[in-house]
Order: C-alpha cells, then sequence, then structure tokens
C-alpha cells in the first residue's frame, strides 16, 4: 500500500515528520469546554493537528444530511419513557443490533427503522422493521414480521442505507451457508422487498463498520458511482490467527470491489483496533483508536486517535491511498477508548472515552472533537463532556434535529433484579457546535433512561426521527417476559421549551 502521512506539531505533545506534501498549520491552541467551566484552554491539553490543504480531486455530488435548522427554537431534552422491547425469539438470545432509519416519517405516516440483530441460539440475522409514531410508547408497531437474511452466523451484523443510486439498505455479516465468508444483503425501500443475502469475494474475517456513499474508481476518476466501504478485520496466519490488520473494501451497490482491499495499518500481532467508518459527502473517513503500533508504521500513532482519509487511486500508480489528516492524543497518563463517528451540519464528529490504565474500574473521561469533511480539525477543538462517566461499554453518536447525542450505558441499581427497570441505565447528552465560534456546547445533560440489564456487547446505536424532533436508540438488554436476551428501543424527545 502506498501510504501518505500528513500532520503537523501536537501542541508539545509529539512531533512527528511530514512525508506528505503540502501546506501544513501547526495547531498549538485547542480549546476546551465543559459542563463544569472545562478544562484549562491550553495545547498540552489535547492534541489534535490537521493539515490545511483539503484535496479537491474527491468531491461529488452526493447529497448528505446536514443536520438541523440553524433557526430551530431553543428545547430541553428529555426521555421520552420506559423502553419498548421490539424483537424477541423464544428461548434463544438476541443480541447487539445496529440501526438505520428507513423512513423519517411525517405528519401522515410513521417514521420506520431497521434494526437487523444476531439470534444467537438460532446463529440468524434478523432485520426488525417496527414504525415509530409521535406518542411513546403506544406508537410503537411491529407491523413487519423481521425478515430473515442469513443462517449460520459468526459476527454482529453491519447496516447503511445508500445516499446515491437505489435506495436499499445494506447488511453485511460472516456467516454461511456452507462456506463461512462475509455476506451481502440488500433490502429495497420503501417496498422492503429482498431476494436474498449473497456471498462477497474480499478479505477479511469479521465486518466491523460499513458506510454508504461513493465507490472509488480504478482508473483515476475519483469516487464516481454510488457505493459502500466495509470495514474488516483480515486474520493473517495460524489458527488461533498470529497477525490481524483492519482493512477497508471498496464496493459498488452491488457488493462488487472496484479497487483491492485498502490496508489501515500494518499487521499488529496483539488484537487490532477496530476503525469507524463514515462518507462525509467528500471522502471517507475513518477514526482508529491505537494502543500500541507496528514498527515504523506511518499510519499508526500509539495511545492516541488517528483520522485517516481514503484517497481514490490516481497516476501514475492508481494505487488507493490512506492518508493521516489528523490525531488526538489524550492528556499523559489517559488512553482513549474505540471512537463513534457523526456527520452533523456538514461537519465531521468524533467521541470517545479516556481511561486512567492504573484504575480499570475508574470513571472515564467522555469527550468529542470537531473536524471538517475532509478529516481536518479547524478549531483543533476538543471538548469535555463529564468526567465521570462509568460505561458499559463504547460510546455512542448520533446526529439530531437538536444536535449531537452523546450516550452510553452504566449500571444502575445492581441489587434490582436483571428484568427490572433501573438495573442498568442509558445516559444521554445534548451537545450544539457553534460555527461561527468555533466550539461546543453542552446543552442537556445527562438524561437518563432506565432499563433491564444491559447486555449489548457494542455501543448503543442511533438515529434521528426528524418528524418528532426526537433521537431513537437500539440496544440488547434482558426481558423478563421471556428470561432472555432481547432487542430494545428507547427514545429521547427535545421538547421546546415554553417562553
Amino acid at each position: 500500500m502506498g501510504a501518505m502521512l500528513r500532520m503537523g506539531l501536537l501542541g508539545g505533545l509529539m512531533a512527528l515528520a511530514t512525508v506528505g506534501c503540502g501546506a501544513r498549520t501547526d495547531l498549538l491552541t485547542a480549546g476546551t469546554e465543559s459542563r463544569d467551566g472545562g478544562l484549562p484552554e491550553s495545547g498540552s491539553e489535547a492534541g489534535v493537528d490537521a493539515a490545511t490543504d483539503a484535496p479537491s480531486d474527491t468531491a461529488v455530488d452526493t447529497a448528505v444530511d446536514t443536520g438541523p435548522d440553524a433557526d430551530a427554537p431553543p428545547c430541553v431534552l428529555v426521555s421520552a419513557g420506559a423502553p419498548v422491547e421490539i424483537l424477541a425469539v423464544p428461548e434463544n438470545e438476541s443480541y447487539t443490533p445496529s440501526i438505520v432509519v428507513a423512513d423519517p416519517g411525517s405528519d401522515a405516516s410513521p417514521a420506520r427503522v431497521a434494526v437487523p440483530s444476531v439470534i444467537q441460539g438460532l446463529s440468524e440475522i434478523r432485520l426488525a422493521l417496527p414504525t415509530i409514531g409521535p406518542s411513546w410508547p403506544q406508537d410503537v408497531k411491529t407491523d413487519v414480521d423481521p425478515l430473515v437474511l442469513g443462517i449460520d452466523t459468526f459476527s454482529y451484523p453491519q447496516i447503511t442505507r445508500t445516499v446515491a443510486g437505489d435506495d436499499a439498505l445494506i447488511v453485511t455479516w460472516l456467516g454461511g451457508p456452507g462456506t463461512i465468508q462475509i455476506r451481502w444483503a440488500q433490502v429495497s425501500l420503501p417496498d422492503l422487498s429482498f431476494s436474498g443475502a449473497k456471498p462477497l469475494t474480499i478479505a477479511g474475517s469479521t465486518p466491523v463498520d460499513l458506510a454508504a456513499g461513493r465507490a472509488m474508481d480504478p482508473n483515476g476518476a475519483g469516487y464516481v458511482q454510488p457505493g459502500v466501504a466495509l470495514a474488516t478485520q483480515l486474520s493473517l496466519g495460524g489458527n488461533p490467527p498470529q497477525l490481524q490488520q483492519p482493512v477497508v473494501a471498496m464496493l459498488d451497490q452491488d457488493g462488487n470491489e472496484t479497487v483491492d482491499e485498502i490496508p489501515l495499518i500494518e499487521p499488529v500481532e496483539s488484537m487490532a483496533p477496530n476503525p469507524s467508518l463514515i462518507w462525509t459527502g467528500d471522502t471517507y473517513l475513518t477514526a482508529t483508536a491505537h494502543r500500541s503500533c507496528a514498527p515504523g508504521d506511518p499510519l499508526c500513532v500509539p495511545n492516541s486517535i488517528v483520522v485517516a482519509r481514503l484517497q481514490p487511486p490516481s497516476a501514475p500508480d492508481f494505487v488507493p491511498q490512506v492518508i493521516v489528516e489528523s490525531v488526538v492524543t489524550p492528556d499523559e497518563g489517559f488512553l482513549p477508548t474505540h471512537p463513534a463517528l457523526a456527520l452533523h451540519q456538514g461537519q465531521v464528529y468524533v467521541a470517545w472515552f479516556e481511561r486512567n490504565p492504573d484504575e480499570p474500574d475508574g470513571p472515564r473521561r467522555a469527550m468529542l472533537g470537531h473536524f471538517d469533511t475532509f478529516g481536518q480539525s479547524p478549531f483543533a477543538l476538543r471538548t469535555l463532556i463529564t468526567t465521570d462517566a462509568l460505561p458499559l461499554e463504547s460510546i455512542g453518536l448520533t446526529s439530531t434535529s437538536f444536535g449531537l447525542l452523546v450516550s452510553w450505558p452504566e449500571d444502575g441499581d445492581t441489587e434490582l433484579p436483571d428484568g427490572a427497570l433501573g438495573r442498568s441505565r442509558m445516559l444521554s447528552y445534548r451537545v450544539e457546535p457553534d460555527m461561527t465560534h468555533g466550539s461546543l456546547e453542552v446543552m442537556d445533560g445527562p438524561v437518563t433512561i432506565d432499563m433491564t440489564k444491559y447486555l449489548s456487547r457494542a455501543a448503543p446505536v442511533g438515529g434521528a426521527l426528524t418528524s418528532y424532533g426526537a433521537a431513537v436508540l437500539a440496544w440488547s438488554a434482558w426481558s423478563a417476559e421471556y428470561g432472555r436476551n432481547t432487542i430494545h428501543l428507547g427514545r429521547v424527545d427535545c421538547v421546546v421549551a415554553e417562553l
């Protein structure tokens, strides 16, 4: 892989050589805010660095959601009420959903969300398609039977909705029948037709993220046709594998590769970090939290989050490039956790936790960073949301009509039975960007949804219900009725404040 590296001086935290060409700005000050007054505004508090020469060869006319109306009235974040169970398979466990909004709804018709999940005992991928009306919980309906997308499943599903070309949901996972390989299912919208899953011929053992946008042209034309990017973990040699390497496959909307898989880092002997992936309307970005790196790997920075851009092939070698655009380094003594990505109002945001490795069960910092659509940080901004998070899993980030929703699960009253509301709880904060002043303001939070024992093996996933000024979250948790793990939806509303 031909890798390019562009980084500047990280405010005294690190100095890294520039390998790629182009103008560069050294960002020595990183403003930081919090609901408690924030950390001191100094370069030593946040290492966020970016180059400033945004590429011009990857821009396309793909429409993307740019977020809420800037003139929307102020509102207050509230819980809509108790969670709703939407998928339960008797005598089987349902695990770790993902979610997209298949239909945002309107005044005349309800919204519909698509929630694929693993049914563990049956080893199936099932796609739940509930509708959500204005009133919670009575307007949550399962009017369509879940679709069985695949069998002999060995991974959690990833889902995306196409942003160009045919309107469809795309779901990928590792499974059968027969040879175990990555599978691809396409569900057409709005009729929800599905003609069966097919195997993909790409490398990689486990899909870890999926983003719809454009596919790379192998002949240097940039991002030209509708497509998706699929991040996977590639296992190399041995049983169990001795090396792992995260790669990204570039596919058209039929699941055909358009260029060779793109390695994000050099192979590592320990478990490789899972990247997060997003299409920004201009390019694909990845965000990866690294612990350690292979010697001499220019795409990996230890104990940091690396934001990288995927650049299509161009002359003379026609090889896709991975370009490091920004590096986020926590304060000394803290380590970053798996990041979440969201596109909001035409800008990219990354959320993550920072933990003290000497206090494995201690509180964590919840953080939010701001980047442009090419992965550069125009304001070098790292915002502290709270210092006392006690998450059960990684952080979730959702773009909504009322700002950014940052969510994670925590233990509640551990003396309660697993099926009692309050055994676990979902915490959410609302953050609003101020593009005029280059700041992020924590507006509300935490808003709490009491739930049964949280059992997802990943972050909560969310989608915007724009018609209702709300957001929906999905997770797996214990069911008091079935005595099993089932799939639940929760909702938070932003209620317009009375003047």
